[in-house]
């Protein structure tokens, strides 16, 4: 069993200024984090949404950023 978190890190980008992210992270309760995806969001409630999905449909970490690209249209 797998538990996806989402993780929120501060930016500062000079065009921009300050923003904040979500990625996506994937816990396996026996080894701890097995993947972190950074950048993926900038929703935090569509993060959160994504990330019950995720919990819900157990997506191995594997395809995690083939899950991620398809969700955002890359």
């Amino acid at each position: 069993m797998f538990v996806y978190k989402v993780i929120s890190k501060n930016h500062y980008s000079p065009e921009t200024g300050a923003y904040i992210s979500f990625g996506i992270s994937a816990y396996d309760p026996e080894h701890g984090q097995t993947c972190f995806v950074p950048d993926v969001f900038i929703d935090e409630s569509e993060a959160r949404a994504f990330t019950e999905r995720l919990n819900t449909l157990q997506v191995s970490p594997i395809h995690l950023i083939d899950v991620i690209e398809d969700a955002l249209g890359v």
